[in-house]
């Protein structure tokens, strides 16, 4: 169990510094994630981290604060996974583009969002 908690701290930490590097610097990943929208290694690492972390949240849960919560978060991150795992890389690329000219004024607030979600898994498995 030990390392299936450290692996929900390590996740935790890239969403707060990914977090931070979008509320200082928003338009530095946004270009980045655009520029790579097509590669196939970002639509593996999308998927695969979902389910990863799904997995994780999953068989922390009833060792962490939240047990509830962290299995509703494991599903949720289990199925986007999949669901992105499942997704043609013309429609990911797709999607990513979409996301991006439709919220992208939204992206320091979402990095607000990011920067808590990533503080709260952490504290959760603490």
């Amino acid at each position: 169990m030990l390392s299936i908690k450290f692996l929900i701290i390590a996740f935790g930490l890239i969403v707060v510094v990914m977090a931070g590097v979008l509320v200082l610097r928003p338009k530095d990943l946004t270009e980045f994630l655009l520029r790579h929208a097509a590669d196939v290694w970002l639509h593996v690492l999308a998927a695969a981290m979902r389910i990863t972390i799904g997995v994780a949240l999953l068989l922390y849960a009833p060792h962490s604060r939240f047990p509830l919560t962290l299995q509703v978060l494991g599903w949720i991150a289990l199925v986007a996974g999949v669901i992105i795992a499942l997704i043609p890389p013309a429609k990911f690329r797709q999607l990513i583009t979409w996301a991006f000219e439709r919220f992208g004024s939204y992206t320091r607030m979402a990095a607000v969002a990011g920067l808590i979600f990533g503080v709260f898994i952490i504290y959760a498995v603490l």
